[in-house]
C-alpha cells in the first residue's frame, strides 16, 4: 500500500496500519497522517460520511469476493468477480453524503486550498502526454491497483517466474490463496 499509492492516498499513514483476518474475511484499516486529522473538516473533499471517531481508510473483504472501502467522505462496495484465470471483473458502487449540489461545491471550496498544497497525483510524473493515460501517471488508485494486479499475472507467465521470500505486506495474498484452497476442500 505505501509504496504502490504513495502518492494518491498519502493522506493515510500507511506504517500506521492495522490488518488482520476473521475466518475467511480480512480487515484492514490506516489512521490519517497527523496534517489530514488535524482539523480534518475543512479539508474533506465532500461532506462527511462516515462519523469523526471513525477516521481513516477502512477496508474489509468478505469472502469470497465483496469488498468494503470507506473513508471520511464517502464508502464503496466492489464485487470481484473472476472471469478467466487473468481476467477479472470489478463492480464498483460508490456512496457519498445525502447533501445537497451546494453543499458538495462549498466542501470542495472549503478544502481546495488544503488539496493544492498537499497534492495528489499519481506513482510516477508524467513526462509526455504520450503517457497521459498510464495508470500509474493517472492519479487514480483503483487504476493503481488494477494495474498492479494485471503485471502480476502476466509475469506467472514468463520464463523467468519463480517463487521467492514473501515480504510482510504480501501476506494477505498467500492467506487469501489458503482460504480458496480450504474452500475448494482442498488441502493447504
Amino acid at each position: 500500500m505505501s509504496h504502490l499509492h504513495s502518492n494518491t492516498l498519502q493522506m493515510y499513514d500507511h506504517k500506521a496500519a492495522k490488518y488482520h483476518w476473521e475466518g475467511p474475511h480480512y480487515m484492514f484499516w490506516e489512521p490519517p497522517v497527523e496534517e489530514f486529522l488535524e482539523n480534518q473538516e475543512s479539508k474533506l473533499i465532500a461532506p462527511r460520511v462516515i462519523p469523526e471517531g471513525a477516521n481513516g481508510a477502512w477496508v474489509p473483504m468478505l469472502f469470497p469476493g465483496i469488498g468494503l472501502a470507506g473513508s471520511e467522505d464517502g464508502w464503496n462496495i466492489f464485487i470481484i468477480e473472476p472471469l478467466e484465470p487473468e481476467l477479472t471483473r470489478v463492480i464498483n458502487r460508490g456512496r457519498v453524503s445525502n447533501s445537497s449540489g451546494w453543499e458538495f461545491t462549498k466542501q470542495s471550496m472549503r478544502s481546495s486550498n488544503f488539496w493544492t498544497k498537499f497534492g495528489l497525483s499519481g506513482k510516477y510524473e508524467s513526462h509526455d502526454a504520450m503517457n497521459d493515460d498510464d495508470p500509474m501517471v493517472a492519479g487514480d488508485f483503483t487504476g493503481e491497483d488494477v494495474y498492479a494486479c494485471e503485471q502480476q499475472q502476466k509475469s506467472l507467465k514468463s520464463p523467468y517466474f519463480e517463487t521467492g521470500p514473501v515480504a510482510t505486506g504480501e501476506t494477505p495474498i498467500v492467506e487469501h490463496q489458503k482460504v480458496v484452497l480450504e474452500w475448494l476442500g482442498r488441502d493447504k
